[in-house]
């Protein structure tokens, strides 16, 4: 499995409203903090609203910000949210599947990667918001200790 620009930008989207919780974000800082192009910004703000993932007030103090705490959010909510599950092929999650390929039942291939999709499922689950805001902080501690 591979993550594109869309998966990295929804990531470092969530992570940057995370970061920023309790505040309501404008769409030009998150894309100025995070390098992400502003208008692709707009569309994938669009998608995680729709998902549940963030909210938005409009007006002057206006912005996004997290539909939920950052420890109810997880990597898995996340990825999911842009473009269903997070799996190498289809018939790891989709048990209607069998309706579609003919080798379904006998398949090796299906369970190898349903096993995999079981796994990087579990490990996303398992990493919500807070922990990334967790890791940040002791990566920006280690990183001020380099630095004297």
């Amino acid at each position: 499995m591979k993550l594109n620009y869309e998966d990295d930008y929804t990531l470092k989207t969530v992570f940057d409203l995370a970061l920023h919780y309790g505040e309501n974000v404008h769409i030009a800082d998150i894309a100025r903090r995070q390098d992400i192009p502003g208008k692709f910004l707009e569309q994938l703000l669009l998608k995680l609203k729709k998902a549940g993932i963030v909210a938005s007030k409009k007006g002057p103090n206006g912005g996004y910000y997290l539909a939920k705490k950052p420890k109810d959010i997880n990597l898995k909510q996340v990825l999911e949210s842009i473009k269903g599950p997070f799996a190498p092929i289809e018939c790891a999650w989709n048990k209607d599947y069998i309706k579609k390929c003919p080798y379904f039942v006998d398949c090796v291939f299906k369970d190898i990667f349903t096993d995999i999709y079981k796994d990087v499922s579990k490990k996303l689950k398992a990493i919500d918001l807070n922990k990334l805001i967790m890791m940040h902080k002791k990566k920006q501690k280690l990183k001020g200790l380099k630095s004297e």
